[in-house]
This record gives C-alpha cells, sequence and structure tokens, in this order.
C-alpha cells in the first residue's frame, strides 16, 4: 500500500480569501437554519391539524356493556401520533441545533479573521480549505 502526503500538504491562501470562505460558509449555515426551523414548524402545523388520533382500546368500546370491567388500570384512550411527523420533527429539531452550532462557530471564525491583516497569508490543509470553502453538510 502507497502511503500518501496529502495530509501534511500545506497552500498558502490570502487571509481575505479565507475570510470571504468563512463568511460564505455561515451564510450558509443561516440558510440551513433557516430551512429546518420552517420545516420544523410546518411539521408542527401538519401535527396540529391532523396529526393526532385518539386510540380506544376495544375493552373500552364494550365497558359499558361490562360495568364490573375497569379500563384503567389498561391506560384508558391514548393520544397516538404518526411515527412518521414524529420523524419528521425530531430531524428537524435536530438539524436546527446542528446548523445554529455551525453558525456560531463560523461567526467566531468571521471575527478573527476580520481582525487580521487581510494581505497576510495562511497555510491550510485540505481539510482547513474543506472547512471554509466546501459544502458540508
Amino acid at each position: 500500500m502507497i502511503e500518501s502526503n496529502r495530509s501534511e500538504w500545506e497552500f498558502s491562501f490570502l487571509i481575505s480569501k479565507v475570510l470571504e470562505g468563512a463568511k460564505g460558509q455561515l451564510e450558509f449555515r443561516r440558510g440551513r437554519v433557516a430551512h429546518w426551523k420552517q420545516r420544523q414548524e410546518d411539521v408542527m402545523s401538519t401535527v396540529r391539524e391532523k396529526g393526532l388520533s385518539i386510540h380506544v382500546p376495544e375493552a373500552m368500546k364494550i365497558s359499558s356493556a361490562m360495568s364490573n370491567y375497569s379500563t384503567r388500570s389498561r391506560g384508558g384512550a391514548q393520544i397516538q401520533v404518526d411515527h412518521n411527523l414524529q420523524s419528521d420533527l425530531d430531524e428537524a429539531f435536530s438539524k436546527v441545533q446542528h446548523h445554529e452550532e455551525k453558525v456560531q462557530e463560523y461567526a467566531a471564525w468571521v471575527e478573527f479573521l476580520s481582525a487580521g491583516k487581510q494581505d497576510d497569508h495562511l497555510k491550510l490543509k485540505h481539510e482547513d480549505w474543506q472547512f471554509f470553502f466546501g459544502k458540508l453538510p
């Protein structure tokens, strides 16, 4: 197997260019937060409109005919949420949190890079380039 030095390669970039990348990532993340917050609202609206249902156990339906049979020990009627809606809502909450964390991270980089001399150079490795310029999930 051939070993690669790619992880050790460094490339020189102007701070101003890295700052552009950080600002681009910041805006991308803000857009993702907005998208997932809207998705979250859409799912919650759907749940409010039609996602809830009542499950009435069979024993409860016939309990009036059998007055000595208690359904309290069996839990009675239950509200059920469509599992797909629950999954969608969980995903939306998770994505909002993830992208809000990234917004904070890139905002800190924008602040840091803005403070430096814009014509200085930084040495970036591939992983660094991907962080500032790549389209990460």
